[in-house]
């Protein structure tokens, strides 16, 4: 669920407390409301203001569930094992309801009783950018100069698959049956231009890229994509294209598009996987351009003690190599990442003025072919596939005006005019009388129908075209109301009133029989004890209790760090005859 939705379903008590909270109040004004008050700056002072083992906690909930909803003991419990007892359970507790007070995580229950915490889906970038915001060093000079990247096997960026794919569909249509479903004729052929098979998206569409999944896979993400950045559109039986006239995207180029995609790819899909979202999340900090060390990046986002395959993090990266964005490389025996693209997430759908600079025109031939240098904007390439066929695509790629291609022109509304004018635009010169001759005679000798203009023109002048989507996008929490109530702290520690407030004040000497006492409710409610013994004096977090003869042996970690910055803590035995003082130690969460 998003922060907007979040906001329209908000219990007013929890309103009112989210309103109140000495972070968001100051921030808060007629022209910025709360939804709006949950900005990076807030994201940045909570984090200054938070204590460390909320800190910790939200870092880990961002790479084990991102934007999925989780149940509150099994993240305590999970957290607690992962992070190998560096914070008690108790601590995590009451670091996830902190969380939840100051209106970062949010929970919500279905009428029955059970209840899940979720981090806003899109937050979660948000604060992976706030929380991992140390510097990445990139490989320097000389170490370049000993890597060898690994082959790319020729295969084209997405953003040139989905002009081809894109482009089928705005000669030839794409019909669907009355079920929504389209016809398996058209389907292979556009699918082909994809170059990718339906296995290698399977962390993004789930179920979806199984075999015989109809649409496959590809072409199914080729076209939500079209539809999502308004180059196509679901008709009533049909997918169809349009001219992409006022769609500020396409004035940019085709490694601009490929940025878009990567941050619409990252923000919609990757979210269905907590790992694979972390690691696109992650990755997406680098510079583009620049050598990595990957052992230097999973050491950074706290991955290095971690199967990364478990993470998610091998399946982004064949993902984003996949859809040539990521080069490869390796020094050694040690695996190096390269962004070919810039992989910053934006919600902008439009390329930054800085990178819409003067471009090399587009070279039209006396022999009717057009040379198309790198560079040169996605509407130009769009354009060239309405009036021209096309003979390659790559680097430098390739056209030619042919009377065929004229004849599909005017079936897509263009006039002899309009052609000239895509024509001169893309070489930024008038064309010669020899290319106009040529249109002419083609446009005398086949004149088109006025039916299909007015098509054409309907279709492109229609209203918003229906969103629909083929690849999973589940909503787990669509039969849950948000909960504003919050636990007391008789609730967190059961059994907390009729505990003897001197357990909780100071360490003191107790009989054999209160110590043990003292450690079993330590045990229920997961929190550490202070301990004196006759060496020094400790902060124990106890494991488990065993009979050894006639007396009892507690196990545990003996914390080193102080409270605020605890180290990993390791494993010792205490014999309770050992113990001189106790006290039992209760995080507060208020």
């Amino acid at each position: 669920m998003k922060l907007e939705e979040t906001m329209s379903r908000l219990p007013e008590s929890l309103r009112g407390r989210l309103i109140s909270h000495p972070l968001i109040a100051d921030r808060l004004s007629a022209e910025r409301p709360l939804e709006k008050a949950l900005d990076r700056v807030w994201a940045r002072k909570w984090t200054a203001n938070a204590t460390p083992a909320a800190r910790d906690m939200l870092k880990w909930l961002l790479r084990r569930f991102g934007a999925r909803p989780f149940a509150e003991a099994e993240a305590e419990s999970l957290a607690f094992t992962e992070m190998e007892g560096l914070w008690t359970g108790a601590e995590l507790r009451v670091a996830l309801l902190r969380l939840r007070l100051d209106g970062i995580l949010f929970a919500a229950r279905k009428r029955w009783g059970d209840r899940l915490l979720y981090l806003p889906s899109d937050l979660v970038g948000l604060w992976h950018s706030v929380l991992y915001a140390d510097e990445l060093v990139p490989l320097e000079h000389e170490d370049e100069e000993r890597l060898t990247a690994v082959p790319s096997h020729g295969r084209s960026p997405l953003s040139i698959r989905l002009l081809k794919t894109w482009a089928g569909i705005r000669h030839r249509g794409f019909p669907l049956t009355a079920k929504g479903v389209p016809h398996k004729a058209n389907v292979a052929r556009l699918a082909a231009a994809m170059e990718t098979a339906s296995d290698e998206l399977r962390p993004l569409a789930g179920s979806a890229a199984e075999e015989g999944a109809m649409p496959p896979a590809p072409l199914a993400l080729a076209i939500e994509l079209g539809i999502e950045l308004g180059i196509l559109g679901r008709g009533p039986r049909s997918v169809e294209a349009f001219s992409g006239e006022g769609l500020g995207w396409l004035d940019g180029t085709t490694e601009d598009l490929d940025s878009v995609l990567h941050s619409m790819i990252v923000n919609r899909y990757a979210p269905l996987e907590p790992g694979l979202h972390f690691a696109a999340l992650s990755l997406s900090g680098l510079e583009p351009r620049q050598w990595y060390r990957e052992k230097d990046l999973l050491h950074a986002f706290g991955l290095s003690n971690r199967n990364s395959r478990e993470a998610g993090w091998d399946e982004w990266i064949r993902l984003a190599a996949g859809f040539g964005w990521l080069e490869q490389g390796h020094i050694g025996g040690e695996r190096t990442l390269r962004w070919r693209i810039d992989p910053a997430i934006s919600l902008s759908m439009h390329p930054p003025a800085s990178r819409m600079t003067e471009r090399e025109p587009v070279y039209l031939q006396s022999d009717l072919e057009l040379i198309v240098p790198p560079g040169v904007p996605f509407r130009v390439l769009w354009q060239l596939e309405e009036v021209c066929e096309r003979i390659a695509l790559d680097t430098v790629s390739t056209y030619r005006l042919t009377r065929n291609s004229c004849e599909r022109a005017r079936r897509l509304g263009y006039t002899l005019e309009r052609i000239v004018d895509v024509l001169e635009r893309a070489t930024q010169e008038p064309i010669p009388g020899m290319v106009r001759g040529a249109l002419e005679d083609w446009h005398r000798g086949s004149p088109s129908s006025a039916a299909d203009s007015v098509a054409i023109a309907d279709r492109d002048t229609g209203g918003e075209p229906e969103l629909f989507h083929w690849l999973p996008r589940p909503d787990p929490l669509r039969d849950y109301e948000l909960d504003g109530s919050f636990p007391h702290q008789g609730e967190l520690f059961p059994g907390l009133p009729s505990v003897p407030a001197a357990w909780l004040a100071q360490s003191r000497s107790y009989h054999v029989s209160t110590r043990k006492d003292m450690v079993e409710r330590a045990l229920a409610w997961r929190t550490s004890l202070r301990i004196g013994t006759e060496e020094d004096e400790i902060a124990f977090i106890p494991e488990r209790m065993e009979r050894r003869g006639e007396s009892w042996t507690v196990v545990g970690r003996a914390r080193a760090g102080n409270a605020d910055s605890p180290a990993k803590a390791e494993i010792v035995e205490l014999p309770m005859d050992r113990i001189n003082e106790i006290k039992l130690e209760l995080p507060s969460p208020y």
